[in-house]
């Protein structure tokens, strides 16, 4: 997650800063641009993990990551995504193994980590998703 949450910030046209991102959830890769009151938006969506990354004015600020379990679409529960965290374990598994959040919810747990944001969603102690986000920017 740290490369992740590292190409946050990024510019879309730094094909460096992309070769983990790349790396992790690619290799492929589909464009959409949309023009909105924030500015111009780009959602990049891997159909190998399901995954989106957003960029606003051509910077990365939110990228989600859905994870899969067995039979659904996403990146592998057991592909070790978070160092030092089984993302087949439960709830209270990764939250001891990650420290207390900094905000959490019946449904979700956010961790601050400077100037981004780790947010882990769950559905019945499973974690679903995994997203980071720059300040002031929503999750992708």
């Amino acid at each position: 997650m740290t490369d992740i949450l590292g190409t946050l910030g990024a510019s879309k046209d730094d094909v460096a800063g992309w070769a983990d991102l790349l790396g992790l959830l690619g290799p492929g890769f589909e464009e959409q641009a949309v023009e909105s009151s924030a500015g111009r938006q780009v959602v990049c969506t891997f159909a190998r993990t399901g995954s989106t990354a957003l960029f606003q004015d051509g910077i990365l600020v939110g990228i989600l990551v859905p994870i899969a379990h067995t039979g659904e679409i996403g990146y592998p529960a057991d592909g070790g995504l978070i160092d030092g965290v089984d993302l087949s374990a439960t709830r209270a598994a990764i939250v001891a193994a990650l420290g207390a959040p900094a905000r959490t919810s019946q449904r979700m747990d956010l961790y601050r980590l400077g100037d981004r944001y780790l947010r882990l969603d769950f559905d019945r102690d499973r974690l679903t998703s995994i997203s980071g986000s720059l300040q002031g920017v929503a999750p992708a």
